[in-house]
């Protein structure tokens, strides 16, 4: 496979990137269409102003949107045990019931639930 060449037009994020990093100001990886760093990057601490990482770190990112590879931590609860929890609901099991039986944090059982069309 071909690697990629960086998008090096004047409104590209790659272009500001590498002219900022030439003025000497430290670029970071931003999040796709947002202003907040990538999520598992460092912040701040993975700022550079080497104009070869941030045109490598562009590529990274742009080849793995193409393979459509999104990063990210693995769901906490498996699509099997959010099945039994659903079902657990239903029969009417307390959610604090079923944090202890399924091992789910509280937190985590909300947020989950919050994502289904059930909301009890």
């Amino acid at each position: 496979m071909r690697a990629m060449e960086p998008n090096t037009t004047r409104r590209s994020s790659i272009y500001a990137a590498t002219t900022y990093a030439a003025l000497g100001w430290a670029c970071y990886p931003l999040a796709p269409n947002a202003k907040v760093p990538l999520r598992g990057s460092h912040g701040l601490l993975d700022a550079t102003t080497d104009p070869d990482v941030l045109t490598r770190v562009k590529a990274g990112l742009d080849g793995a949107r193409h393979r459509v590879r999104v990063g990210g931590r693995p769901a906490a609860i498996s699509p099997e045990k959010l099945e039994a929890i659903l079902k657990a609901l239903e029969s009417g099991m307390s959610k604090a019931a079923i944090c202890r039986t399924f091992e789910v944090k509280g937190t985590t059982l909300i947020e989950t639930l919050s994502g289904t069309t059930i909301q009890s």
